[in-house]
Parts: structure tokens; sequence; C-alpha cells
């Protein structure tokens, strides 16, 4: 049923104990609610390990740090809203969502909150990599991209950020831009 590196039933089982005991874990995080009126950023956590956030946008693969840079320089009064990678659920450690959640301007927001809805609601879309790039396009939402992902930067709501000191300015460039 499952595709593994090795044949061995032990480290099978082990890994999905592991990963139960994990999601488990997982479930006394308290999350933030999506909080109407307010003024916010979105950034998807990428799945890791993976080629688009390790390799093309290896700058970025540290997320905690991509988090806490951009919450430092996003425009007064906007916040940013992190959800996790659903795949990821049960296999990122619960003290790195909760060292996440603890930082200033930061909201952690659930996995099973549709990322359509926090598209809308939000301001602007800022990530290294991702899909959501695509849907935010669909639906004419500024983004900024950190990374190198190819050909998306080529898509009308997205630029690419050189450095987080710009990032305040993009974003006011950004929000103030008719697509």
């Amino acid at each position: 049923i499952f595709n593994h590196q090795t044949s061995k039933i032990m480290p099978i089982v082990r890994f999905y104990i592991f990963k139960i005991l994990k999601a488990l874990s997982e479930r006394n995080i308290k999350y933030d609610k999506i909080k109407e009126n307010e003024s916010f950023a979105y950034m998807p956590l990428q799945f890791q390990p993976e080629a688009s956030i390790d390799i093309q946008s290896s700058n970025f693969s540290n997320q905690f740090e991509t988090a806490r840079q951009i919450a430092m320089h996003l425009p007064s009064k906007m916040c940013l809203y992190v959800k996790d990678h659903p795949a990821m659920y049960g296999l990122r450690k619960k003290s790195f969502l909760i060292k996440l959640k603890s930082l200033p301007n930061v909201r952690l927001i659930n996995f099973r909150t549709s990322t359509q809805d926090l598209l809308e609601k939000s301001k602007i879309l800022i990530a290294a990599t991702g899909s959501t790039f695509f849907e935010a396009a669909l639906i004419k939402k500024p983004a900024i991209i950190l990374g190198s992902l190819g050909d998306v930067i080529k898509l009308p709501n997205i630029e690419k950020l050189e450095s987080f000191n710009q990032l305040k300015e993009l974003v006011d460039k950004k929000l103030n831009q008719d697509f």
C-alpha cells in the first residue's frame, strides 16, 4: 500500500507511530481565528523537504526566520497569518508551531482552514514558493514572491522581493496597484 525506502517492517511501523503521536500532540495547539476587519498578509508554509523551497528558494528555506522577517517588515497595523501545509500534518514538531505562534505580529491559522477563504480575506500573499500564487492570480490578489519559482513571476499580480528592507514599500505599492 505504501511506498517506502525500506522493505523492513519496523522502520515503517515506527514512522507511522511517530506521525500519529505528533498529530495527536498537534491537536492541543490553540490556533488563532481569522479576525473580521483585520488587515493581514498571508504566508502559507511549504512542505519540507522539497526541491521548490530547499533548492530553488534556499535563502528562505528556514520558514520560521522568513515568517519573523516578514512580520517585522510589514506596514503598521498589518499582521501576518501563517498556515501550515496540510501534508505536513503530523510531520512538523509541535514546538516549531508553538514557537511560530509566539512571534510578535504573527497569527498561526489551523491548516484545515480554507486557503481560498484566507486569500479572499487577506490583503496580500507573501511566500517563497507554492501553488497558492496561481490561486491568488485567479482572484486578482496581489502577491510577493521571495524565491525563484520560474515563470510564476510572469503573473500580473506578482512581484519579486529583493530585500526584506523593501517589504513595506512593496506591500504598499502592490495594495495600490490595479490588476
